[in-house]
Order: structure tokens, then C-alpha cells, then sequence
């Protein structure tokens, strides 16, 4: 595949949805590329601003934290499946804001507990509603005390 023909798809598959380096790769890859070609569009694509690690970590958070209310630990495991650095993650996660964060984990427990309360006990709530903010993405000590607050005695 000549570049012009290549860099054209790439550019539509990068301007569809924010993407990140490591799925253009898989898609050069996937065509058979030489890597010679790949690293040529790859500059390119980076340069004129199609592709930008960044950008796409940020986006990706705060969509997955607002949409699917995922918390700062399984989104940090997803973006580290995408190849991305360290830094890159960190700076994506802190464009998470603080009080909505706690907001919507509190939401979540509350909602979690009145569901629990509803149905027979097989466990203790408190470890089903831990579990669940875990399962979720929350850190450890932020899901004890959502715990805490929604199961007060």
C-alpha cells in the first residue's frame, strides 16, 4: 500500500474517534506495512495532530468515568493495556475531578445498597457493596469509606 493511500485511511480511522498510538500501529500491522512506511505515518499522523497520546488518555478517562462510572484503577489498567506511559496515564487520570469522582462512588454505593437490601443476605452487605465499588475500578480506601458512610449504623 503506497503512503498517500495508507495515510488516507488512517487519517478517516484517526478522525472517526480519538485513538491512541497503539491502535494505529495494530491497524498498519494488520495491513502489512513495512515498518519503514509505518514510522514515516506514524510522524505524520503525530505532527498534523491526528494522533495524540495525550489527548486520547484524557478523553478516554473522563469518558469512561462519566459514562460507564468506572474508577481510577480499572481505568488505569485499561489504558496501561493500551501501551501508554506511565506519565501519560497520570496526567489522565488527575483531569478527573476530585468531588465528582467521590460523588458518583457515593451514588453508586447508595444505589448498590438499596438493591442489596432488597434481596436475600447470602454475604454481609458490606462485602457484596465493597466488592462491587472494587469490581468497579474504585481504590480500596475511598470504596471502605463510601462503604462506611452508606451503611451507617
Amino acid at each position: 500500500m503506497e503512503f498517500e493511500k495508507a495515510l488516507l485511511k488512517l487519517a478517516a480511522f484517526c478522525a472517526y474517534r480519538e485513538r491512541c498510538s497503539s491502535e494505529v500501529q495494530a491497524k498498519m500491522a494488520e495491513w502489512e506495512l513495512s515498518e519503514s512506511l509505518q514510522k514515516r505515518l506514524m510522524a505524520y499522523l503525530q505532527a498534523e495532530n491526528y494522533l495524540n497520546d495525550e489527548r486520547f488518555a484524557a478523553a478516554y478517562a473522563r469518558s469512561k468515568f462519566r459514562q460507564k462510572q468506572w474508577g481510577r484503577v480499572k481505568i488505569r489498567l485499561m489504558l496501561r493495556q493500551k501501551k501508554l506511559s506511565d506519565a501519560t496515564i497520570r496526567h489522565a487520570l488527575n483531569s478527573i475531578d476530585g468531588d465528582e469522582y467521590w460523588a458518583t462512588l457515593l451514588e453508586l454505593a447508595e444505589k448498590k445498597a438499596a438493591e442489596l437490601a432488597n434481596k436475600p443476605k447470602k454475604t454481609a452487605p458490606k462485602h457484596s457493596l465493597f466488592r462491587f465499588l472494587a469490581g468497579k475500578g474504585f481504590e480500596a480506601d475511598l470504596a471502605a469509606e463510601a462503604v462506611r458512610q452508606v451503611l451507617k449504623p
